[in-house]
C-alpha cells in the first residue's frame, strides 16, 4: 500500500477532525481526562504534553487576572478621554481634519490638494495638539503602573509567549509511544490547540506506516533525544 503524503493527511485532517470529534473517537474519555503515569524516558512526547498543559494554565490564569486590571483602565479612559482633534481652517473654503487626516471643502467633501501650505494658525493648532496628547499618554502611563495594569500586561504576555513556545514544541514532536500519542492527546483536549489534533493525526499515520516522516523532523526528533 503505497504512504500518503503529509500535504494530504493534513488537508483531511483539518476538514474532517471537527465532525468527527476525534479526541472522543481516537482515546477513551478516562485517557483524556488524567496525566499520563507512564515513565517519561519511554517517550519524550509524555514531558513535552505536561509542559504544554502546565504552560497553557498559567497562561489562562494570567489572562484572567489581566481582565480585572484592563477593566479598571477601560474605566479610567472614559473618565479621561483622549484629546478631541480639531478642525482648523486653513481658508474660507478648505478645513483640515486632525481625526482623518483629509482637506475638506466647505461642504463638507473630501479633497486632498497637490500642495498643503500650513498657515500659521494651524502650525499653533497642531502643535497645540501634541502637546495635550503627549501630556494625556503620560498620564494614560502612569495610571496603567498605578492601577497595576502594565504589571497584569507584562505577565500575560510572557506567559502566552511560554504557552506558544511549549504548544509548538509539543506539536513538532511525534509520539513514539501510545502513551506519548495519549498525552498529546490530552493536551489538546485541554488547551483547545487545533494544531496539535491535526499534528496527532500526522502521528498516527506515521505509528502504522501509513505515512513518512520528513527527512528534517526525522533529525529533530533524534536531537531532542
Amino acid at each position: 500500500m503505497p504512504t500518503l503524503s503529509r500535504r494530504h493527511l493534513m488537508t483531511t485532517a483539518a476538514a474532517v477532525l471537527p465532525a468527527l470529534a476525534l479526541p472522543a473517537a481516537v482515546l477513551p474519555a478516562a485517557v483524556l481526562a488524567k496525566p499520563i503515569t507512564a515513565p517519561a524516558e519511554l517517550d519524550p512526547v509524555i514531558e513535552l504534553a505536561e509542559r504544554a498543559i502546565k504552560a497553557y494554565r498559567e497562561f489562562d490564569e494570567a489572562n484572567a487576572r489581566f481582565q480585572s486590571f484592563d477593566s479598571a483602565m477601560i474605566e479610567w479612559r472614559e473618565k479621561n478621554p483622549a484629546p478631541r482633534q480639531r478642525d482648523v481652517p486653513v481658508n474660507s473654503k478648505q478645513a483640515f481634519n486632525f481625526g482623518t487626516e483629509h482637506f475638506f471643502d466647505i461642504d463638507g467633501n473630501p479633497q486632498v490638494p497637490v500642495k498643503f501650505e500650513a498657515s500659521a494658525e494651524w502650525e499653533a493648532a497642531h502643535e497645540e495638539h501634541e502637546s495635550n496628547l503627549a501630556r494625556w499618554k503620560r498620564r494614560e502611563t502612569a495610571a496603567k503602573r498605578r492601577t497595576g495594569y502594565a504589571k497584569a500586561k507584562k505577565d500575560e504576555k510572557e506567559a502566552s509567549e511560554r504557552s506558544t513556545d511549549a504548544i509548538f514544541a509539543l506539536i513538532a514532536a511525534h509520539p513514539r509511544t501510545m502513551a506519548g500519542l495519549a498525552a498529546k492527546a490530552r493536551a489538546g483536549r485541554i488547551t483547545q490547540d487545533d494544531g496539535i489534533w491535526q499534528e496527532i493525526v500526522y502521528d498516527v499515520g506515521i505509528m502504522v506506516g501509513e505515512v513518512e516522516p520528513e527527512a528534517d523532523e526525522i533529525e529533530s526528533d533524534e536531537v531532542q533525544s
